[in-house]
C-alpha cells in the first residue's frame, strides 16, 4: 500500500489513513495509537444516534496516548497531502486548540508521510 499510495499525485484522506495505519502497525506504533471515525458521511438516523452517543464535530482523526516532552498525549488530526485539496474547519481548529490549552499535543499533519514525521518527533 505504502509504494502504491506514494504513486498517487493526491491521495484521498483514506488512503491516507491506510497508508499511516500500515506504517504504525509495521512500526508497533498501532498498539499504542488509534483512529477515532468521526467524520464521514453517514445516513441521517445513524448520523443523529450517534451524537446521542457523543460523537463531537472537529474531533481530530487519531489520539496516540502516550505522555511524552510534558504533554499527556498527541492528537493529529489527518489532512491529504495536497493542502490545497484540505481544509481545516473552524470545529477542527477550535478543538485543536483546546486540546492544546488542556495538555495534549496536537498536529495538523499533510499525509501520511508527514503524520509519520511529526509522530517520531513528538516521540524522541
Amino acid at each position: 500500500m505504502l509504494k502504491r499510495i506514494n504513486n498517487l499525485k493526491c491521495p484521498t484522506e483514506a488512503n491516507e489513513a491506510t497508508a499511516l495505519a500500515e506504517w504504525a502497525a509495521h512500526h508497533h506504533i498501532a498498539k499504542n495509537m488509534f483512529h477515532i471515525p468521526n467524520g464521514g458521511s453517514r445516513h441521517i438516523i445513524e448520523a443523529k444516534n450517534l451524537k446521542k452517543q457523543g460523537v463531537k464535530e472537529g474531533i481530530p482523526d487519531y489520539f496516540l496516548p502516550y505522555p511524552c516532552n510534558g504533554k499527556a498525549g498527541m492528537f493529529i488530526e489527518l489532512k491529504r497531502r495536497v493542502k490545497s485539496q484540505s481544509r481545516l474547519t473552524q470545529a477542527q481548529a477550535q478543538c485543536l486548540a483546546h486540546l492544546e490549552r488542556v495538555g495534549y499535543h496536537t498536529v495538523i499533519a499533510y499525509g501520511w508521510e508527514d503524520a509519520v514525521q511529526k509522530i517520531v518527533n513528538y516521540l524522541k
